[in-house]
């Protein structure tokens, strides 16, 4: 049991590094689906992320060193239906009418096992019932389907990473996951009318996703920066342009994303995969590509024009703590300024004022959401 114990406690110890990774695609696929992150929906999606997390590192945790493995003489499976029953009474001496009798198996090792086994799936079915709206059969499937990649993973040692398994493949433990995933279901059905359900998740997030945010408009940027700037390294370790690497990723910036949003009727790389659209601010039709190129140029050169012009010729940044805080205070007060502006301006910021811009969402709600 202090095993477990421990290895829950790396589970949770490595969840935010993982969660970290796990975070900006998340962001992107929500913004791009439902043009919104909805809190409540963050909430069961990030947990059912750590107890992926636990289970994984309660069925393959520790790792052993491959000299050990390859020197195993362990069985490979247990084929036998119910043996954990002959391992919970096989040392224990008594009558079955005995309360003490009773008492000594449910302290076997071969018992505690077995209702770990049942507890590590009754999460599994809950959240298939719950979130992903499955029938009760459903769910008893599907965690079956969980275990046997579980066992098969340890069969395998780690999907041929080590030369034989390190643990049992066991049919019992099939069994028991299974139990636990039927459960799960069964604990979570009496109270489905009272959890808000996915149907009211998603419609919600569709009517949230009209409204375009701060921060959405944010992430979108920040992919396009992302993209260019490794095409602008593309380019400049290849030598295809004759200038410094900070000029040429503010032209590839303004060029690329003006080209892909007129490619895309109004929709740069970032916005694509945002839902956002550049139109005019009147019609609420396409923008046209000169209103595109200047509203991307004055959003680009605002955002990084003005810190592209702190670093030296060579394009390299001289990274003392002045410097840094000064970059700091300058995207914090861009952000405030922004927040203000888009508040008083039917959400248009300072670009789309002046080009006669507006930033929308391109969200298409689904007739069964609505």
């Amino acid at each position: 049991m202090s095993n477990y114990i421990s290895v829950i406690k790396d589970s949770f110890f490595y969840f935010p590094a993982v969660a970290f990774f796990f975070t900006i695609p998340y962001i992107i696929w929500n913004y791009h689906k439902y043009g919104s992150i909805w809190s409540i929906r963050i909430v069961v999606v990030y947990s059912l992320l750590l107890y992926m997390m636990t289970v994984i590192f309660l069925t393959s945790l520790p790792l052993p060193s491959y000299e050990y493995v390859a020197n195993l003489k362990m069985a490979r499976a247990q084929l036998v239906p119910f043996n954990f029953v002959h391992d919970i009474f096989k040392n224990i001496s008594g009558s079955f009418d005995s309360l003490d009798f009773w008492i000594a198996a449910v302290k076997t090792k071969a018992f505690k096992e077995y209702v770990a086994n049942i507890a590590m799936c009754v999460p599994f079915g809950m959240y298939l019932r719950y979130y992903f709206k499955k029938s009760i059969p459903k769910c008893i499937f599907y965690t079956f389907l969980f275990s046997l990649f579980i066992e098969t993973t340890q069969l395998t040692g780690l999907w041929g990473i080590y030369p034989r398994n390190y643990r049992l493949f066991d049919v019992d433990d099939l069994m028991s996951n299974t139990l636990g995933g039927f459960l799960g279901a069964l604990i979570v059905s009496p109270f489905l009318r009272w959890l808000p359900n996915r149907k009211k998740m998603d419609r919600n997030s569709f009517v949230r996703g009209r409204t375009v945010s701060l921060f959405r408009r944010i992430v979108a940027m920040c992919i396009d920066l992302y993209a260019c700037f490794m095409i602008a390294l593309l380019l400049d370790r290849l030598h295809l342009w004759p200038m410094s690497l900070t000029k040429l990723y503010l032209l590839v910036c303004i060029g690329l994303s003006t080209l892909f949003a007129w490619i895309f009727r109004g929709q740069s790389l970032g916005m694509l995969l945002t839902s956002l659209k550049i139109v005019n601010a009147k019609t609420r039709q396409k923008a046209s590509l000169l209103a595109i190129f200047f509203h991307l140029a004055l959003e680009y050169g605002i955002a990084i024009g003005i810190p592209l012009f702190l670093v030296d010729e060579s394009g390299s940044l001289p990274w003392n703590p002045f410097l840094v805080s000064a970059i700091l205070c300058y995207f914090y007060a861009s952000f405030m300024i922004c927040s203000v502006v888009l508040c008083f301006t039917r959400r248009q910021s300072i670009p789309g004022i002046l080009t006669n811009t507006l930033v929308v969402s391109d969200i298409h709600v689904p007739e069964s959401s609505q």
